[in-house]
């Protein structure tokens, strides 16, 4: 490619800008959707398939690509998911029908799994086992102001220009990532090899994923024997996959990572902290502007705590992991982070405002200091020449997460709120405030408990470890 070494941090800021723009792509686009719903007179369960068809395409890429990184290398799946993302973005901001548009998110969703299953394993190559912790924690920083400014600027750009130029929007982001691209990222190219390419495995895979995905996604709000039969069938999918791996002489995957207890822990919580992140950007705004009568601008303000809170101290607990090894602040950041969920199930009608801000900045911190040290465990659980495939294994848990913490909180709260009201609820009631605090409460406690628990796991199993302090170290 031409390129030479680069300098890490220059490799880290590449990597930075697409971590960025994909989460304020997906974040200003959830602002979008009511205008968007208007405007092509479609229902409401009909324009979701924006943002569902994007879900369900990058979960069922990630895997296959993280393999072929590996194989391939990374640098040139991840630029060319940047090219095509950016094309994507383009397509949807020049479409007219809601069928265009979903076809559209299909383009972004390929590139954004290409990018986002190689970009961690792009890091972890670039940066020494004693700098590793930082250089992720800079990436969750990324995708924090993704995730803050998505809202207010979707809004913006919504209100002053359209839907059509929110997606737009990350071209130029994308042009300026391909650019430094080709400047910074190395060529990680391996030597030409004649190992076969396991193509039976990559479509078992990636079915099993896409029917996984969207039968999970589903299953709590259109239940039907299609949704179980679509699950049961991403079941067998699954284990044929696995069958085939163990039988097969070169496979996708290496299934031996997941002996590993350790690896497992750690994925195991990243994906339950996800859940809780996802849940909470999804209800806590309906307790703000609903329950408490808060109007979107204001509700903003005091959400924007959570992206703040967590992205200033994602290069801290990274910096501190360097220092005193990734275990004990993994550990320590799911103790906060479950405390602070339970603390938010203490709130009420009339808690004050200050006091709402300081509970949920309390929950972004036990965020802030997970994030870095876990992504740090989970990347140097494995053999260099596997870092894709655990990059995009993190990528997808983390993407199933934020997705299914919407869907189970979704169920949930609904069903708290039903037995507090005597009959079915799918809605926020005026007349009644009491019910929807009901299911607001009986979320969150879930929620903290489902933490708690990884918080357990991960002080019994990776925090005592010696080997999970500086989990990783390579020459």
């Amino acid at each position: 490619m031409g390129k030479a070494a680069g300098n890490r941090w220059a490799v880290l800021g590449t990597v930075a800008i697409m971590s960025f723009m994909s989460t304020l792509n997906g974040s200003t686009v959830n602002v979008a959707m009511p205008s968007i719903q208007r405007e092509l007179g479609v229902a409401m369960d009909s324009v979701q398939l924006v943002s569902t068809a994007y879900l369900f395409v990058m979960c069922a890429v990630m895997p296959v690509v993280g393999a072929l990184g590996d194989r391939l290398g990374k640098v040139r799946f991840f630029e060319a998911g940047v090219l095509v993302f950016t094309v994507g973005s383009l397509l949807c901001g020049l479409t007219q029908g809601l069928v265009p548009l979903i076809a559209a998110r299909a383009v972004q969703a390929v590139g954004a799994g290409f990018a986002l299953a190689t970009n961690m394993g792009i890091v972890t190559e670039a940066f020494p086992s004693d700098e590793r912790g930082r250089a992720l924690g800079v990436v969750a920083t990324a995708v924090s102001l993704g995730l803050m400014c998505g809202p207010t600027v979707g809004g913006f750009v919504v209100t002053t220009a359209g839907w059509h130029w929110v997606f737009p929007m990350s071209v130029p982001f994308g042009v300026l990532c391909l650019v430094l691209g080709r400047m910074t990222l190395p060529d990680d190219a391996p030597a030409p090899s004649d190992r076969p390419f396991d193509t039976p495995g990559a479509v078992l895979v990636a079915a099993a994923v896409l029917a996984l995905t969207s039968g999970l996604t589903f299953v709590t709000t259109h239940p039907s024997p299609a949704t179980v039969a679509l699950l049961a069938c991403g079941a067998l999918l699954l284990c044929a996959f696995v069958v085939r791996e163990r039988r097969c002489a070169d496979p996708l995957i290496c299934l031996d990572s997941f002996r590993n207890p350790a690896f497992d822990v750690n994925l195991a919580t990243m994906f339950a902290s996800f859940l809780a992140v996802g849940m909470s950007e999804y209800i806590v705004p309906f307790y703000l502007q609903d329950a408490r009568g808060l109007d979107a601008a204001a509700a903003g303000l005091a959400i924007m705590v959570m992206p703040v809170v967590s992205g200033i101290l994602g290069p801290v607990a990274g910096a501190l992991s360097d220092r005193v090894g990734c275990g004990r602040p993994t550990a320590v950041g799911l103790t906060v982070y479950a405390a602070g969920l339970a603390a938010v199930a203490f709130l009420g009608l009339s808690t004050p405002l200050w006091l709402v801000v300081c509970v949920l900045g309390l929950a972004s911190v036990g965020v802030g200091l997970f994030q870095a040290p876990n992504n740090s465990l989970v990347m140097g659980s494995v053999d260099e020449g596997q870092l894709g495939f655990a990059s995009s294994i993190a990528a997808l848990f983390r993407t199933l997460g934020m997705a299914l913490g919407v869907t189970f909180g979704s169920a949930v709260l609904y069903g708290a709120m039903g037995r507090a009201a005597g009959a079915p609820q799918t809605s926020f009631e005026a007349a009644h405030p009491e019910w929807f605090m009901a299911g607001f409460q009986a979320v969150f406690w879930v929620f903290a408990a489902l933490v708690a628990a990884g918080a357990v796991l991960t002080w019994a199993v990776v925090a005592r470890d010696p080997a999970q302090e500086r989990p990783g170290e390579r020459p």
